[in-house]
Protein backbone atom coordinates (compact mmCIF):
# COMPACT_ATOMS: atom_id res chain seq x y z
CA UNK A 1 0.00 0.00 0.00
CA UNK A 2 3.00 2.24 0.70
CA UNK A 3 4.39 1.85 -2.74
CA UNK A 4 1.00 2.43 -4.15
CA UNK A 5 0.57 5.62 -2.20
CA UNK A 6 3.97 6.71 -3.00
CA UNK A 7 3.28 6.17 -6.71
CA UNK A 8 0.04 7.77 -6.83
CA UNK A 9 1.98 11.12 -5.05
CA UNK A 10 4.54 10.63 -8.24
CA UNK A 11 1.78 10.80 -10.78
CA UNK A 12 0.66 13.64 -8.94
CA UNK A 13 3.73 16.07 -8.80
CA UNK A 14 4.13 15.32 -12.70
CA UNK A 15 0.75 16.15 -13.72
CA UNK A 16 0.91 19.35 -11.67
CA UNK A 17 4.31 20.37 -12.83
CA UNK A 18 3.13 20.08 -16.44
CA UNK A 19 0.09 22.20 -15.83
CA UNK A 20 1.91 24.90 -14.80
CA UNK A 21 4.26 24.96 -17.73
CA UNK A 22 4.12 27.62 -20.07
CA UNK A 23 2.77 26.47 -23.45
CA UNK A 24 3.43 27.68 -27.67
CA UNK A 25 0.25 26.75 -29.95
CA UNK A 26 1.20 27.60 -33.50
CA UNK A 27 -1.79 27.27 -35.55
CA UNK A 28 -2.46 27.57 -39.49
CA UNK A 29 -5.07 29.68 -40.56
CA UNK A 30 -6.70 29.43 -44.00
CA UNK A 31 -9.53 31.16 -45.79
CA UNK A 32 -11.45 30.30 -48.38
CA UNK A 33 -13.64 33.31 -49.86
CA UNK A 34 -15.13 34.03 -53.51
CA UNK A 35 -13.25 31.43 -55.14
CA UNK A 36 -9.65 33.14 -53.04
CA UNK A 37 -7.36 31.15 -50.83
CA UNK A 38 -5.44 33.26 -48.43
CA UNK A 39 -3.61 31.82 -45.46
CA UNK A 40 -1.90 32.92 -42.25
CA UNK A 41 -0.56 31.75 -39.02
CA UNK A 42 -0.78 32.43 -35.36
CA UNK A 43 0.53 31.57 -32.26
CA UNK A 44 -1.62 31.14 -28.71
CA UNK A 45 0.50 31.61 -25.52
CA UNK A 46 -0.74 29.41 -22.86
CA UNK A 47 -0.45 28.87 -18.97
CA UNK A 48 -2.67 27.64 -16.45
CA UNK A 49 -5.47 28.39 -18.53
CA UNK A 50 -5.14 31.96 -19.53
CA UNK A 51 -4.49 32.28 -22.89
CA UNK A 52 -3.42 35.37 -25.41
CA UNK A 53 -3.30 34.96 -29.35
CA UNK A 54 -2.05 37.51 -32.05
CA UNK A 55 -0.92 37.03 -35.40
CA UNK A 56 2.38 36.46 -37.40
CA UNK A 57 2.46 39.40 -39.39
CA UNK A 58 4.39 39.07 -42.65
CA UNK A 59 6.83 41.64 -44.10
CA UNK A 60 6.16 41.48 -47.76
CA UNK A 61 4.08 43.55 -49.77
CA UNK A 62 2.69 41.33 -52.31
CA UNK A 63 0.15 42.99 -55.06
CA UNK A 64 -1.12 40.48 -58.10
CA UNK A 65 -2.52 42.32 -61.03
CA UNK A 66 -4.23 40.50 -63.35
CA UNK A 67 -5.88 42.23 -67.04
CA UNK A 68 -9.25 41.34 -68.21
CA UNK A 69 -10.22 43.80 -71.28
CA UNK A 70 -10.47 46.80 -69.51
CA UNK A 71 -10.92 45.47 -66.38
CA UNK A 72 -7.93 45.15 -63.62
CA UNK A 73 -7.98 43.49 -60.27
CA UNK A 74 -5.63 43.95 -57.65
CA UNK A 75 -4.88 41.79 -54.59
CA UNK A 76 -2.57 44.10 -51.99
CA UNK A 77 -0.93 42.37 -48.72
CA UNK A 78 -0.62 45.18 -46.11
CA UNK A 79 2.11 44.73 -43.47
CA UNK A 80 0.17 45.10 -40.13
CA UNK A 81 1.14 47.47 -37.69
CA UNK A 82 3.02 45.85 -34.94
CA UNK A 83 1.92 48.32 -32.41
CA UNK A 84 -1.62 47.49 -32.78
CA UNK A 85 -1.75 43.84 -33.56
CA UNK A 86 -5.29 42.24 -33.53
CA UNK A 87 -5.46 39.92 -30.61
CA UNK A 88 -7.49 36.91 -27.89
CA UNK A 89 -7.54 37.23 -24.58
CA UNK A 90 -8.74 34.62 -23.04
CA UNK A 91 -9.19 34.80 -19.08
CA UNK A 92 -11.50 31.56 -17.33
CA UNK A 93 -10.98 33.58 -13.94
CA UNK A 94 -13.26 36.43 -15.44
CA UNK A 95 -15.31 34.56 -16.97
CA UNK A 96 -14.91 36.49 -19.71
CA UNK A 97 -12.85 37.17 -23.60
CA UNK A 98 -11.25 40.65 -24.68
CA UNK A 99 -9.93 40.97 -28.27
CA UNK A 100 -8.91 43.18 -30.84
CA UNK A 101 -9.53 42.74 -34.63
CA UNK A 102 -9.79 45.22 -37.74
CA UNK A 103 -12.42 46.68 -39.56
CA UNK A 104 -10.80 47.71 -43.19
CA UNK A 105 -7.39 48.03 -43.68
CA UNK A 106 -6.64 50.27 -40.28
CA UNK A 107 -9.60 50.40 -38.14
CA UNK A 108 -8.68 48.18 -34.92
CA UNK A 109 -11.61 47.50 -32.77
CA UNK A 110 -11.50 46.60 -28.84
CA UNK A 111 -14.73 44.41 -27.43
CA UNK A 112 -15.06 42.32 -24.63
CA UNK A 113 -17.59 39.11 -25.33
CA UNK A 114 -18.30 35.67 -23.33
CA UNK A 115 -16.08 32.95 -23.09
CA UNK A 116 -16.68 29.27 -23.81
CA UNK A 117 -19.83 30.20 -25.54
CA UNK A 118 -20.32 26.64 -27.17
CA UNK A 119 -22.46 23.64 -26.95
CA UNK A 120 -20.59 20.97 -28.06
CA UNK A 121 -21.67 17.74 -29.63
CA UNK A 122 -18.72 15.05 -28.70
CA UNK A 123 -19.39 11.83 -30.71
CA UNK A 124 -16.67 8.64 -30.93
CA UNK A 125 -15.63 9.38 -34.21
CA UNK A 126 -11.54 9.78 -34.29
CA UNK A 127 -8.51 10.35 -36.66
CA UNK A 128 -4.95 10.90 -36.55
CA UNK A 129 -3.77 14.35 -36.71
CA UNK A 130 0.00 14.88 -36.51
CA UNK A 131 0.15 11.26 -35.15
CA UNK A 132 -1.99 12.33 -32.10
CA UNK A 133 -5.51 10.56 -31.73
CA UNK A 134 -8.41 13.06 -32.07
CA UNK A 135 -11.88 13.26 -30.91
CA UNK A 136 -14.91 14.70 -33.37
CA UNK A 137 -16.88 17.24 -32.14
CA UNK A 138 -19.65 19.51 -33.44
CA UNK A 139 -21.37 23.11 -32.32
CA UNK A 140 -23.36 25.71 -34.29
CA UNK A 141 -22.14 29.70 -33.37
CA UNK A 142 -23.29 32.75 -34.54
CA UNK A 143 -24.42 31.81 -38.02
CA UNK A 144 -21.82 28.78 -38.77
CA UNK A 145 -21.53 25.17 -38.21
CA UNK A 146 -18.22 23.91 -36.98
CA UNK A 147 -16.59 20.60 -36.54
CA UNK A 148 -13.52 20.14 -34.20
CA UNK A 149 -10.81 17.38 -33.90
CA UNK A 150 -9.65 17.42 -30.43
CA UNK A 151 -6.91 15.27 -28.05
CA UNK A 152 -7.83 14.76 -24.57
CA UNK A 153 -5.90 16.93 -21.79
CA UNK A 154 -6.49 17.42 -18.52
CA UNK A 155 -3.96 20.13 -17.84
CA UNK A 156 -4.29 22.25 -21.27
CA UNK A 157 -7.77 22.94 -22.58
CA UNK A 158 -7.64 25.28 -25.29
CA UNK A 159 -8.36 26.28 -28.88
CA UNK A 160 -7.64 28.78 -32.32
CA UNK A 161 -9.63 32.25 -31.92
CA UNK A 162 -12.29 32.24 -29.73
CA UNK A 163 -12.93 28.50 -29.92
CA UNK A 164 -12.44 26.26 -26.15
CA UNK A 165 -14.91 24.50 -23.82
CA UNK A 166 -13.51 21.15 -24.53
CA UNK A 167 -11.53 18.64 -22.71
CA UNK A 168 -8.33 18.91 -24.74
CA UNK A 169 -6.36 20.74 -27.35
CA UNK A 170 -8.16 21.71 -30.14
CA UNK A 171 -5.91 20.59 -33.25
CA UNK A 172 -8.05 21.16 -36.11
CA UNK A 173 -11.18 23.31 -36.35
CA UNK A 174 -13.14 24.51 -39.67
CA UNK A 175 -17.18 25.58 -40.52
CA UNK A 176 -19.29 23.36 -42.87
CA UNK A 177 -18.64 25.18 -45.97
CA UNK A 178 -14.65 25.07 -45.32
CA UNK A 179 -14.64 29.07 -45.67
CA UNK A 180 -12.39 28.98 -42.81
CA UNK A 181 -9.93 26.27 -41.33
CA UNK A 182 -7.26 26.49 -38.26
CA UNK A 183 -4.90 23.28 -38.34
CA UNK A 184 -2.55 22.95 -35.05
CA UNK A 185 1.20 21.97 -36.25
CA UNK A 186 3.07 23.01 -33.08
CA UNK A 187 3.01 22.61 -29.55
CA UNK A 188 6.30 24.37 -27.80
CA UNK A 189 6.79 23.94 -24.05
CA UNK A 190 8.84 26.98 -22.98
CA UNK A 191 10.46 28.25 -19.84
CA UNK A 192 9.16 31.97 -21.10
CA UNK A 193 6.30 33.13 -23.31
CA UNK A 194 7.21 36.18 -25.43
CA UNK A 195 4.47 38.27 -23.98
CA UNK A 196 2.28 38.97 -20.78
CA UNK A 197 -1.25 36.93 -20.80
CA UNK A 198 -2.68 40.60 -20.16
CA UNK A 199 -3.97 43.40 -22.55
CA UNK A 200 -1.49 44.96 -24.74
CA UNK A 201 0.09 48.20 -23.22
CA UNK A 202 -1.03 49.48 -26.73
CA UNK A 203 -4.65 48.80 -25.95
CA UNK A 204 -4.85 50.55 -22.07
CA UNK A 205 -6.74 53.61 -23.12
CA UNK A 206 -8.72 52.15 -25.75
CA UNK A 207 -12.75 52.08 -25.13
CA UNK A 208 -14.07 48.50 -24.82
CA UNK A 209 -17.18 48.00 -26.60
CA UNK A 210 -19.63 45.26 -26.47
CA UNK A 211 -19.32 42.31 -29.07
CA UNK A 212 -22.44 43.22 -30.81
CA UNK A 213 -21.37 46.71 -31.56
CA UNK A 214 -18.42 45.56 -33.56
CA UNK A 215 -20.49 43.65 -35.50
CA UNK A 216 -22.45 46.69 -36.05
CA UNK A 217 -19.50 48.54 -36.85
CA UNK A 218 -18.43 46.25 -39.40
CA UNK A 219 -21.79 45.38 -41.02
CA UNK A 220 -21.84 49.50 -41.11
CA UNK A 221 -18.09 49.68 -42.77
CA UNK A 222 -19.59 46.89 -45.51
CA UNK A 223 -22.29 48.70 -46.42
CA UNK A 224 -20.38 51.74 -47.23
CA UNK A 225 -17.57 50.12 -49.18
CA UNK A 226 -20.64 48.35 -51.48
CA UNK A 227 -22.49 51.26 -51.36
CA UNK A 228 -21.60 52.42 -54.82
CA UNK A 229 -21.47 48.86 -56.24
CA UNK A 230 -22.80 48.31 -59.71
CA UNK A 231 -23.32 51.93 -60.66
CA UNK A 232 -21.08 53.10 -64.06
CA UNK A 233 -19.39 56.28 -64.29
CA UNK A 234 -18.72 57.74 -67.70
CA UNK A 235 -15.91 59.47 -69.13
CA UNK A 236 -14.54 61.38 -72.33
CA UNK A 237 -12.39 57.80 -73.47
CA UNK A 238 -15.30 55.24 -72.06
CA UNK A 239 -16.56 54.10 -68.84
CA UNK A 240 -15.60 52.98 -64.99
CA UNK A 241 -17.46 50.23 -63.47
CA UNK A 242 -15.75 49.54 -60.05
CA UNK A 243 -16.88 46.84 -57.47
CA UNK A 244 -15.83 46.81 -53.66
CA UNK A 245 -16.15 43.12 -52.25
CA UNK A 246 -15.63 43.05 -48.34
CA UNK A 247 -14.97 39.65 -47.32
CA UNK A 248 -17.39 37.95 -44.63
CA UNK A 249 -16.12 37.46 -41.36
CA UNK A 250 -16.36 33.94 -39.15
CA UNK A 251 -19.40 35.73 -37.03
CA UNK A 252 -22.57 36.49 -38.83
CA UNK A 253 -24.05 38.32 -35.82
Amino acid sequence: MKKICFLFILLAIANLSFAQNKVVLKYKFTQHINGITGEGFVEQYYANGRSIEIPLIKNDFKSDTTFDGQNKTMSIMLKGSEKRLPFVLKTPESHSLVYADRIGLNRTVLAVDSLNNFKWNVSDETKIINEEVCIKASTYFRGRNYIAWFKKDTSIQTGPWKFGGLPGIIFEIKDENELFTYLLYSIELVDELPMKLKLPDSYINEVIVAHSEYITAWKDFKKDLERDNGKVTYTLTGSNHTNFYVAPIKELY
